[in-house]
């Protein structure tokens, strides 16, 4: 059985969120424990971060990364029998691109991943046309 084009751009940019988000995590609990406590809580003194606050940020944003990427593999796995989900991953694909053009690391991380999504609802649509004039044929 083979893959259809949707359902390997959406696989992929899966993929790549997946690799993002759990880098990402990694990247920030090394530097955590790399870092003394007394270094960064004055590096964050000085920034007038209190530590409570720093773990609540992280902990938002790794929250929504993890709910992103559990919405994403969902989208995947439905997708073929639920085409709305490809409007999904348009809207999140769109997102990407404007969070992408925010910072130059984002244009290398999430570029791509917008490019995935934003190809898998394309590709969707396509498979629908193609369905739709061959059943009136």
């Amino acid at each position: 059985m083979e893959m259809k084009k949707s359902r390997i751009a959406a696989l992929v940019g899966a993929i790549l969120f997946s690799l993002v988000a759990f880098l990402g995590l990694f990247l920030i609990i090394t530097a955590w424990l790399l870092t003394s406590t007394k270094e960064l809580q004055t590096t964050l003194s000085l920034d007038g971060v209190s530590p409570q606050v720093m773990i609540t940020a992280l902990v938002i944003a790794y929250g929504l990364f993890f709910i992103l990427t559990a919405l994403n593999w969902v989208a995947f796995a439905k997708m073929e029998k639920q085409p709305k989900w490809a409007r999904y991953y348009l809207g999140i694909g769109i997102f990407y691109l404007f969070a992408s053009m925010v910072n130059g690391t984002g244009l290398v991380v999430t570029l791509p991943v917008s490019i995935c999504f934003i190809l898998a609802y394309v590709f969707k649509r396509k498979e629908i046309r193609e369905a739709v004039s061959t059943d009136t044929k």
